[in-house]
């Protein structure tokens, strides 16, 4: 009576309840998950070794599973933000979803399908990892464009840093931007101490430095008609006239907000329309936006 009286009960649990199934088959028990069902220790099982069991096959069925589907997915998605972009808040996300971190996750799927023998989950993936990586190397890194020089065969080289407040080493930084010889410097995030005309100074005697608010640019000869054009909205932009060795260069320094919950494409639509009005030779800062947002294409 007992028996039927947990039947019903114990006919609703699945056989293989936590990954592990005792096996009462053996005693001739038409109940696998009853009362009356041994435990592990009573069949000299140890608990400890049945629930790695568990664990390990709780994480193999989650590695397939990802593998097979969740990638797949993955890649869709990837591909939703390419296509529509920065034009909403969602599809801004998809788009922000970094290729070379995608091509990296579908090469170890890749490898994880082929070492569990999964032939067309392997070349499916393999397949898949070819897009983002197409685009890394041609569209968003364009290593196949050639770069031209000036047709009088001078050169003028620019750096942009955000040194992040200095907190990496301030020295350091200044050694490293002279380093690397530049004729111009526009930082982001300087330290709020920092004497720029003393730091100008460092790099030689005809270099000039100017500050606005934690930017700043340094450059090789002298900086004129330094003045805000613009800061709200999460937009910081300054305008400078440059009186580089090859002559007079207006220089725009932006500076927008980074947060990936913050719409890129309001705030370069103010950018390009302080191009259109102020017509800059230069633009530079940061961004924090990808070079093909729908707010930078096509520009002015």
């Amino acid at each position: 009576s007992a028996g039927v009286f947990f039947w019903p009960i114990v006919a609703l649990v699945p056989p293989d309840w936590g990954g592990y199934a005792p096996p009462c088959s053996a005693r001739g028990s038409r109940f696998p998950l009853s009362p009356f069902c041994p435990s592990t220790s009573d069949l000299g099982v140890d608990p400890e070794m049945a629930e790695d069991r568990t664990l390990q096959a709780v994480l193999t069925k989650g590695l397939t599973w990802s593998t097979r589907w969740g990638l797949p997915v993955l890649w869709l998605l990837w591909v939703v933000g390419q296509m529509f972009r920065d034009v909403a808040l969602l599809t801004s996300l998809l788009f922000y979803i970094p290729s070379p971190a995608l091509v990296a996750v579908l090469a170890c799927g890749t490898c994880y399908a082929a070492w569990n023998r999964q032939r067309k989950t392997a070349i499916l993936l393999a397949g898949l990892a070819a897009v983002p990586a197409i685009a890394v190397l041609c569209v968003e890194n364009q290593l196949c464009t050639e770069h031209r020089e000036g047709t009088d065969g001078g050169a003028l080289r620019l750096v942009h840093w955000n040194v992040f407040g200095g907190r990496f080493g301030w020295d350091a930084v200044q050694q490293i931007l002279q380093g690397s010889e530049p004729d111009m410097c526009a930082l982001a995030e300087i330290p709020r101490n920092t004497d720029i005309d003393a730091t100008a100074r460092s790099f030689g005697t005809d270099w000039s430095g100017l500050r606005f608010g934690d930017l700043a640019v340094l450059a090789r000869g002298s900086l004129q008609d330094g003045a805000w054009l613009h800061e709200e909205d999460g937009v910081d932009a300054y305008g400078v006239v440059w009186q580089s060795p090859q002559g007079p260069c207006r220089v725009l320094v932006v500076d927008l907000a980074s947060s990936v919950l913050c719409p890129r494409e309001p705030r370069l639509r103010i950018v390009r329309r302080l191009m259109t009005e102020w017509r800059p030779d230069i633009v530079v800062g940061d961004f924090n936006a990808p070079r093909r947002s729908r707010g930078l294409c096509p520009l002015p």
